[in-house]
């Protein structure tokens, strides 16, 4: 697998993500954590130790049970939000993918190590010649990463 200068390295590994099924089971993963209730053993403090400085209200009180019920709703809303990232990630890639036709994607996946064939090979395939199938397949690799760039969290 090459490098496509103008890429991210996160471009290409999200792409390996969608094509191996990684991404699906991150999706389905998500999915069952970004609503957990959190049990009431989490929120009591009295036994804890901790190794930090608490926080204080202005009046000097420490309230170690605010401070983590604050933390076990923003590690909530993290994992919300990477729920709602992947699965838009998933919904994009594959609008993408199947605007394109096999040819396309079997240079996507040569290109990116997924087939273990070289471009030479995979153009030969395609009754295509080595440069227009190198140059297509970086076409397609910028086409998608211009596509996950735009990717935002969207809770709609």
């Amino acid at each position: 697998m090459s490098r496509i200068s103008t890429i991210g390295p996160e471009t290409e590994d999200k792409l390996l993500m969608y094509f191996n099924g990684e991404l699906s089971r991150k999706i389905k993963l998500f999915e069952k954590s970004k609503n957990r209730k959190w049990p009431d053993e989490y929120y009591y403090t009295l036994y804890s130790t901790s190794y930090v400085k608490a926080n204080r209200n202005s009046n000097g009180i420490s309230d170690p049970t605010g401070n983590r019920a604050t933390k076990l709703a923003d590690l909530t809303k993290c994992l919300s939000d990477d729920y709602f990232y992947f699965k838009q990630l998933g919904k994009t890639l594959k609008e993408v993918l199947q605007s394109l036709n096999d040819g396309d994607i079997y240079l996507i996946q040569v290109h990116l190590g997924i087939i273990k064939k070289s471009i030479t090979e995979a153009a030969a395939e395609l009754n295509i010649s080595y440069s227009k199938a190198r140059k297509k397949s970086i076409k397609l690799i910028r086409l998608l990463d211009r596509k996950i760039s735009g990717v935002v969290v969207n809770e709609n």
